[in-house]
């Protein structure tokens, strides 16, 4: 059986977004940071996103191809998928379903938990030994 992320770890990162919505774009680039996302000039694969302007670049995890956001002061005006060769806009699209970046966290408190059971592992087998 292949691990899954934990539910309340995809409730918490997994985003929708609806045209016409309200965004506040600095949040919403702090909860894509904190899901995994990287900010990059130009995005070409999975788990990058741009912002340009009122423009934002996404590429979720699990999609065909990414996506163009226009904003309007903060409301989502229009969604188109594109292709990220030609960066020509290909459908819009009325929402998006992101899931997070990672299947695993990677917030202070993640990487805490992670080193103090790390160090516990293996103290336990070097004792043993």
């Amino acid at each position: 059986m292949q691990r899954l992320a934990p539910r309340d770890y995809l409730d918490r990162y997994a985003l929708l977004l609806k045209v016409g919505e309200r965004l506040d774009l600095d949040a919403f680039r702090q909860r894509l940071e904190a899901a995994g996302y990287a900010c990059v000039s130009q995005v070409v694969e999975h788990g990058e996103f741009a912002v340009r302007g009122s423009i934002l670049d996404l590429f979720p995890m699990g999609a065909e191809r990414p996506y163009r956001i226009e904003l309007f002061d903060d409301a989502v005006e229009s969604i188109r998928d594109f292709d990220p060769d030609t960066q020509l806009s290909v459908a819009k699209v009325q929402q998006i379903q992101l899931l997070p970046a990672r299947e695993f966290a990677l917030d202070k408190e993640s990487v805490t938990r992670f080193r103090q059971n790390w160090r516990r592992q293996f103290e336990a087998i070097r004792n043993a030994a």
